[in-house]
């Protein structure tokens, strides 16, 4: 059954970039949703705002994460700004993941 009103989030599996890797390492983020009127006014601030404080309007968590040490790094501010620090392609892979959840169709062609 179709639910007319969305759950205020989703989650999402977001592919990051690392540098000596031929293939991105895939990620689960906790989105938060927004509407389209929401969405609109969120993508009309890009570039506006500083990227860290930008995602962590929609980001609400994630997994898949790990230190140096190999243990896992819960989502915060400080962690997204190292991420988005140390990866540049993880901004537009983040913002891109979210859009797409949002605005593309997820029929499959038979």
């Amino acid at each position: 059954m179709f639910k007319i009103v969305a759950d205020p989030t989703f989650v999402a599996p977001v592919p990051l970039s690392r540098p000596g890797l031929s293939a991105p390492i895939v990620v689960q983020v906790t989105y938060r949703y927004k509407n389209r009127d929401e969405l609109r006014a969120w993508i009309a601030r890009s570039g506006t705002v500083d990227d860290v404080q930008y995602l962590d309007e929609v980001i609400e968590s994630w997994t898949g994460f790990q230190d140096e040490k190999g243990e896992a790094v819960p989502y915060s501010v400080t962690a997204l700004s190292d991420i988005l620090a140390r990866f540049t392609p993880s901004r537009g892979e983040f913002f891109r993941t979210y859009l797409s959840e949002l605005t593309d169709s997820k029929r499959k062609n038979s």
